[in-house]
């Protein structure tokens, strides 16, 4: 089950932006691969604008480096400049087609200009509407063109290139990916695609989403050969580091026109280093993959499945040392696997499904624990409960009744002998027998029971005895250190062996647990209350996660929690209410974990849409808890404390005294500590201003007996 949910988690998309900094931080662990050696690239830099004056220049420069570098051998001439518009001299347009024509391995650049959208579909093409290219004189004479767009991750950062533009019946490969199909002279029937691959002359490319291809990005900055456009067209650059080359020429210098800066997971790029670097990653054979969905499914069911076994079974700190070496292990294995083969796991899905995991294991050994406790506590009652009533020699079929059913039902036995001291003779005296127990005291093994009787209140220890034909157990009742009674048990039940009746060491053990009625009740309080400690910590820990999420709101739970338990106190509210309050206060906003982070951590005022996404955290959060059989009471609290006292708040829009107590206290300390604290797009309120706000809404969004109650925790300073 813990499986399934965690792989609807994971399919909802909201890992996808921790995941691009996972996968950013796996980039840099690797580090710019070192660029393809025939890759070369002619920048027009901040220097060569100081020599050649302002871009755009004549366009017989272009012409003369494009046969400088067609004479020195380049094999292929890859444009990252656009002549979209005539000169103001025809007769240089001309030189400039005659030098492309001549050259016949001149790619030009096409672009969309606007924003370009991506269906979700299985097409290797994305589809556009408009396409900005060179004016008819060049694309006559060019060799191929290439698009030259990117488009970034939803984080704003480029990782990916798209493939291929389709404009009308056209289509355009990226510019870097036909530069290197030029290079490698290959035929279009050499070039195919299926659904997640591109083949290019036999090289597989992974494709992402049918349409992307993830960059390795190359050092070209500092590895590649580089040159000025002024040095090369001023002849102070060799032609034979043109030989045989692919050479991109374009922008390298802020200010520009069209001069692309994008962000990338190492540092900004020009979009000329981008296409390079995409001709390098076409070219090599190391290539970035993902790992599909359906498979990190499968990782994330067996891997929850594997922790909640193992660690079910475990003590907490050996399940907490094993979660560590998990997620250290899956550290080691995203970063491996992403070094060595370019696989890219889905590495918070994985690490949440650890935390998850854990934390579920942790609510199921307390969960598990609660009930054993109960079930402790049950049986420990009915002892009690027998011993009050034989210490008062209250001899009654009551007693008799609670003590069968305990000691009888839980270890399972056929009868059941009692000796009850009698206050006035100091003798033990057999005042109840019970199914097998009545035949024994006729028979000839009446006299075996007697000897282990006696010797048991004489010993005060509990003992287990076989004959041929019966099976004993006898312990001694204790109450304030001294004997005051024995209880035999006499043959074992065994379902579906009526032969089988012999007692073992485990019944014993059992059967001494049960009739230590002091020790066991000492310590089930204790373990109940570790167990609850546990429990609070665990939600806690839990809440601040969440809390922790977003810089502005760190702190926010302790805070609405202390208020609330203030305000709980000024109206004497009981303990239970308080701890159901202390519960709910802590889990207010778990629901949180369900938005995505782009809504959460927005620096600026949420629009509609976003306001109505984020107001589904109350409802998601009750829906999280929901399983938790020990919050079935903290749930309304959690769910309801955004309704207003007018029936205009949400999720469902109760109003007055229909909202529980807790919720309307919640409500209050909630907005308050919202207004005294700073957020990404406001300062925080003066606690003065935030205190007149409150009592504005006295009413109308908050309880008139809570305001007061906050108004009266204001005059005694304890909220100043």
């Amino acid at each position: 089950m813990i499986g399934f949910l965690l792989c609807l988690i994971f399919l909802s998309g909201i890992f996808e932006y921790p995941e691009l900094i996972a996968i950013d931080a796996r980039y840099r662990l690797k580090g710019e691969a070192v660029p393809f050696q025939d890759i070369v690239v002619i920048g027009i830099t901040q220097r060569c604008l100081n020599q050649f004056g302002k871009f755009p220049w004549p366009r017989d420069y272009h012409a003369k480096l494009i046969d400088f570098l067609k004479g020195a051998g380049a094999k292929v001439i890859a444009m990252d400049i656009f002549f979209a518009q005539p000169s103001h001299d025809p007769s240089e347009d001309e030189a400039l087609a005659a030098s492309i024509k001549r050259a016949g391995n001149v790619i030009l650049p096409v672009f969309m200009p606007y924003r370009i959208s991506v269906k979700d579909d299985h097409d290797n093409f994305i589809q556009v509407d408009n396409l900005v290219e060179s004016i008819p004189v060049f694309t006559e004479a060019q060799a191929a063109p290439a698009h030259i767009n990117m488009i970034a991750d939803a984080d704003g950062v480029y990782r990916k290139a798209p493939v291929i533009l389709r404009y009308s019946e056209r289509i355009f490969f990226n510019l870097g990916i036909e530069s290197a199909i030029k290079f490698l002279n290959v035929p279009a029937g050499e070039i195919a695609f299926e659904r997640d691959a591109l083949f290019i002359a036999g090289k597989r490319i992974p494709l992402e989403k049918s349409k992307f291809m993830y960059i390795n990005f190359s050092a070209i900055e500092a590895k590649a050969q580089r040159f000025a456009f002024s040095d090369v067209a001023k002849g102070l650059v060799a032609p034979k580091n043109f030989k045989n080359k692919i050479v991109f020429v374009g922008q390298a210098s802020q200010g520009m026109p069209n001069a692309d800066i994008l962000q990338t997971p190492f540092k900004e790029k020009y979009g000329l280093t981008m296409q390079a670097s995409v001709a390098s990653t076409t070219l090599e054979n190391f290539y970035i993959k993902k790992t599909g969905k359906l498979k990190t499914c499968l990782w994330i069911f067996l891997l929850a499945i594997f922790i909640c076994v193992i660690m079910v079974g475990i003590k907490t700190w050996s399940s907490t040392a094993i979660s560590i070496l998990t997620f250290f292990g899956l550290c080691f294995v995203a970063a491996r696997e992403f070094i060595l083969n370019g696989v890219l796991i889905d590495f918070v899905a994985l690490a949440f499904t650890i935390a998850a995991a854990f934390i579920f294991s942790i609510l199921f050994r307390i969960r598990f624990a609660d009930r054993m406790v109960k079930t402790k506590e049950l049986e420990l009652d009915s002892i009690l409960q027998a011993g009050k009533l034989a210490s008062e020699g209250l001899k009654t079929d009551k007693a008799s009744d609670v003590i069968l059913a305990t000691l009888i039902n839980s270890v399972g036995a056929r009868g059941l002998l009692l000796r009850w001291k009698n206050d006035k003779t100091s003798e033990f005296e057999k005042t109840y027998a019970y199914g097998s127990a009545m035949a024994i005291l006729k028979s000839d093994s009446a006299g075996a029971e007697e000897r282990l009787a006696q010797n048991t209140i004489k010993t005060q220890k509990a003992a287990l005895s076989e004959e041929k034909a019966h099976s004993f157990l006898c312990a001694p009742l204790m109450l304030k250190g001294e004997v005051v009674g024995a209880v035999t048990l006499v043959d074992k039940v065994v379902s579906g062996k009526p032969n089988e009746i012999f007692f073992d060491e485990a019944d014993l053990k059992l059967f001494m647990i049960l009739t230590q009625q002091t020790a066991i009740s000492l310590e089930s309080a204790r373990l109940y209350e570790e167990v609850n400690e546990l429990f609070l910590s665990s939600i806690r820990a839990l809440a601040e996660t969440i809390d922790a999420k977003d810089p502005y709101t760190r702190g926010h739970v302790q805070r609405v929690t202390d208020v609330a338990l203030a305000i709980a106190d000024e109206m004497k509210l009981d303990e239970k209410q308080k701890k159901q309050l202390t519960v709910g206060s802590i889990l207010h906003d778990i629901g949180k974990i369900g938005i995505k982070d782009a809504v959460l951590s927005k620096p600026s005022q949420l629009t509609e849409e976003e306001k109505k996404i984020f107001d589904q955290h109350p409802d998601i959060g009750s829906k999280i808890m929901k399983p938790i059989g020990q919050l079935e009471e903290m749930i309304p609290l959690i769910r309801h404390h955004h309704e207003s006292y007018d029936g205009s708040g949400y999720p469902d829009g109760l109003k007055g005294e229909a909202i529980p107590l807790g919720a309307r206290i919640m409500a209050v300390a909630d907005t308050f500590d919202a207004m005294t604290s700073d957020r990404p797009y406001r300062k925080a309120l003066p606690r003065e201003a935030a205190k007149i706000e409150i009592n504005k809404m006295s009413g109308k969004q908050f309880d008139p007996k809570v305001v007061e109650a906050f108004d009266n925790l204001w005059e005694k300073g304890k909220l100043k």
